[in-house]
């Protein structure tokens, strides 16, 4: 009686757990669209933008 209560309590806690790391995962699936850079665009970028872009990827 006492150790199906533990192992209960204990497979609620790990089912928790389980959903916790999918959650924290899921970013990994987004889908992004591809960018299309030309150097034209890039030459007309602000520094930051640029540099921001440099490091997005």
């Amino acid at each position: 009686m006492i150790q199906s209560e533990v192992r209960r309590a204990e497979e609620n806690a790990r089912q928790a757990r389980v959903v916790e790391m999918g959650a924290q995962g899921a970013w990994t699936t987004w889908e992004t669209a591809d960018r299309k850079l030309t150097w034209g665009d890039i030459w007309k970028y602000e520094p930051f933008r640029f540099f921001f872009l440099l490091r997005s990827d």
